[in-house]
């Protein structure tokens, strides 16, 4: 929850010593559309911005990134909606469902703790402290493993400059020794029933897909939607023409990493 929560933090705060009321009416004068987010294993951002604001957005933007407020009003309001959003789902089949399949798959795997809704979690972010947003700054938010792409009608020479800018003052860091991804699946097949008694049942299928191989990132996406989407997928044929059921089921592809991969099946079900 750290990687998400500080993120959202820098995203929406200041730089220190900036009012944030005056860095968002100076991000909407010079037109910039921007994002930050955050997964398991990456950070990944982008901005948006006429041409001619070029240098003025480096320098505003870098107030930001190389020295964040972390506001605890912010950060409480984080907590907040994090509180919220996972007591919610804790209360949802499907996010329930989900839940127990991914810990059955991914065990004590620090990528199946990143989206969890059980106590732990609840615990969690109510003891997360500024310090540990800055910790977590100071160690991703760095030019170690960096990629960037940048596509404007300026020479090299000058995106250079400007990214100098824009990410000066940030460490340049090491490389990060992320933790093993590799996993047990569930040999066989396991069948675990949740609540016998839940209003309208929601039934998962999930099993692993093998590692994304380069040059071949979107044969899955391309399967996928020819397999599971829309009114003429094979899916669907199954479940409604030739099984005539009234319900739908959705696939998709959860890829945690290139190697940590699930392919999951899942819907609710029409009991009547």
């Amino acid at each position: 929850m750290i990687p998400i929560m500080a993120t959202r933090l820098i995203y929406l705060g200041s730089g220190e010593g900036a009012d944030s009321g005056e860095l968002g009416r100076q991000f909407e004068r010079l037109q910039i559309e921007r994002n930050l987010n955050s997964d398991a294993v990456s950070v990944t951002g982008s901005l948006v911005f006429p041409a001619e604001h070029l240098f003025e957005v480096a320098e505003l933007v870098n107030k930001v990134l190389s020295g964040p407020a972390f506001e605890p009003e912010i950060l409480a309001r984080i907590k907040t909606s994090a509180r919220s959003t996972t007591s919610r789902r804790a209360r949802q089949p499907e996010d329930v469902a989900w839940g127990i399949a991914r810990s059955m798959i991914l065990d004590n795997n620090p990528m199946g703790r990143l989206s969890s809704i059980s106590s732990e979690t609840l615990a969690f972010i109510d003891g997360a402290t500024r310090d540990d947003m800055r910790e977590f700054h100071e160690r991703a938010l760095a030019r170690a493993g960096a990629s960037i792409v940048v596509h404007s009608p300026f020479s090299a020479e000058r995106v250079g400059l400007f990214l100098d800018e824009l990410l000066d003052g940030l460490p340049d860091g090491a490389a990060v020794d992320f933790p093993g991804t590799a996993t047990d699946f569930p040999s066989g097949n396991t069948v675990v029933l949740h609540d016998p008694n839940v209003e309208r049942p929601y039934l998962v299928f999930a099993g692993m897909l093998p590692p994304i191989s380069r040059g071949r990132e979107f044969e899955d996406v391309i399967s996928l939607l020819l397999f599971a989407q829309g009114g003429r997928s094979e899916l669907y044929e199954a479940l409604r023409p030739v099984l005539g059921a009234s319900y739908e089921f959705n696939a998709n592809a959860l890829s945690l990493t290139k190697d940590l991969r699930i392919l999951q099946i899942a819907g609710f079900l029409d009991t009547d």
